[in-house]
């Protein structure tokens, strides 16, 4: 699929370059009102704080890295720590090559501003013939992280000897006490085996405790995180074991990713500067004003050994 079909998918029915746009149309349309009503209407503060409201969404930015690190999994990595490969991972290891790929996002809320929902899709191979495309064989975060990102935030995380995401039981052993039992339940399921992480860990930094992500043994993975509250300071990293069959000379990957900042399109004045906006430009707010990126990178594996 192409990007412009990435975004369709997340909602997004308008070009990146079209946000500026929008967000001037509403400052423009504020302004004419503005002066349209006069100070005598007792508007005109109102109106102007409007119009800073459209310069102060355009300082709402959100970006994917330009740069993807693929980190091999491979048979050599068992050895060096010396450890046998499990019997399943073997069988796959002859057929397919897997990499560690994660996809760092920064997020730059305006001043005093924040995020209350991320959504991102990545697609491997887009427009290659199905055998040719890699799949997720593992993605993170799943929902079954919920309770465990909810009760402990900043959980470092890392692959074990099957490829999945685990926590280090190391690492775990000095928080859970401090929790409750369900969410040590929860966390005592993603720990680590006897043999600990393989690979890892790494600070993926989700702090949202409503996550939905879906894609594991797909071409495509979707995520979404939400907040009840606007999260101001955060830098996620999304993961995803892929599976790349061994004769595909190359991995190339597309995303795009939507954030919704903190906006109340429901209020009287933005609806009623609305109807004097296009279409699109009306649609676009009752939308949320989303931010989005997107980003095409190529041949990720290239020199990964």
């Amino acid at each position: 699929m192409s990007i412009g079909d990435l975004y369709a998918e997340l909602g997004v029915d308008f070009q990146p370059d079209d946000r500026q746009k929008f967000l001037q149309e509403f400052a423009d349309v504020a302004r004419d009102y503005q002066s349209h009503l006069g100070p005598a209407e007792g508007k005109g503060i109102r109106t102007t704080q409007l119009e800073e409201l459209a310069a102060e969404l355009g300082k709402d930015v959100v970006t994917f890295s330009p740069q993807l690190t693929a980190l091999a999994l491979s048979k050599k990595m068992f050895t060096d720590l010396k450890l046998e490969v499990p019997p399943a991972i073997a069988s796959l290891l002859r057929r397919y090559d897997f990499y560690l790929v994660n996809f760092p996002i920064t997020v730059h809320p305006r001043p005093g501003g924040g995020f209350v929902q991320l959504e991102s899709i990545v697609e491997f191979n887009p427009g290659s013939p199905p055998k040719e495309r890699p799949i997720a064989y593992q993605i993170f975060p799943q929902d079954e992280w919920q309770s465990i990102i909810h009760a402990w935030q900043g959980v470092r995380v890392g692959l074990n000897e099957s490829f999945e995401f685990k926590i280090d039981p190391i690492q775990a052993a000095s928080g859970l006490p401090a929790l409750d039992s369900p969410a040590k339940a929860a966390i005592e399921l993603k720990l680590a085996g006897k043999a600990g992480l393989v690979f890892g860990p790494f600070d993926y930094d989700i702090r949202r405790p409503k996550i939905v992500g879906r894609g594991q043994g797909n071409v495509k993975v979707y995520w979404r995180m939400e907040s009840e509250e606007a999260i101001t300071q955060e830098q996620p990293c999304l993961g995803v074991v892929l599976q790349v069959p061994k004769d595909v000379p190359r991995v190339d990957i597309n995303g795009v990713l939507k954030a919704l900042p903190t906006f109340h399109y429901f209020t009287a004045e933005v609806r009623n500067l609305a109807e004097f906006m296009s279409s699109l430009g009306a649609n676009f707010f009752k939308k949320g004003a989303p931010v989005t990126h997107d980003m095409v990178w190529e041949d990720i594996t290239a020199g990964v050994n």
